[in-house]
């Protein structure tokens, strides 16, 4: 990832961190240093509904961050989609709207959609890796149907125009 903030945002959302005040959506006030703290005002949350009002909000300024980073037109450009593709609008606030429905109607009209494979041999490897990563447990494929969707969009995004040519071509050799 050519951004180094974008790349920043993006592990700080994988890690659940944010550096910033937040949004409680309980009580709609805005800006909180420690919203872990303002959230034990709210008794009627449990630990647990506390815990997953803390990550939602820490997820959501993430993302908006990444919105208004898309917003700044950065050089060089984003590469991930992740703020267009979980934010709802009703989270967006007024002046970065535009720029989310300008991204988001681009993903619906497939403007910026990943490219269909090429090769078969890709299929087959991931096929196979399913296969591989599927236990008895349901648990377990619906962690592997989730590892391959996340491996299929890698691919996707690295076979591209705008990435250096990479292509799959060696898959074919492979057995099975």
């Amino acid at each position: 990832m050519a951004n180094k903030k974008e790349l920043a945002i993006i592990l700080r959302y994988a890690a659940g961190r944010f550096n910033g005040k937040l949004d409680c959506h309980v009580c709609k006030q805005k800006q909180f240093q420690r919203l872990d703290k303002h959230l034990l005002v709210h008794k009627d949350l449990t630990r647990h509904e506390r815990e997953k009002e803390l990550r939602d909000s820490k997820r959501k300024a993430n993302l908006l961050n990444l919105l208004q980073l898309r917003a700044s037109k950065p050089i060089p450009a984003m590469v991930t989609s992740l703020d267009v593709n979980l934010l709802a609008e009703d989270d967006v606030p007024g002046d970065l709207l535009n720029e989310f429905r300008h991204h988001s109607t681009d993903e619906e009209e497939g403007g910026e959609a990943d490219p269909p494979m090429e090769d078969q041999a890709d299929q087959k490897v991931l096929k196979l890796w399913n296969d591989h990563m599927c236990g008895d447990a349901r648990k377990q494929r619906e962690n592997a149907r989730q590892k391959i969707m996340h491996v299929r969009e890698w691919m996707a995004f690295m076979c591209c125009a705008g990435v250096p040519t990479m292509r799959f071509k060696f898959l074919k050799d492979l057995p099975g």
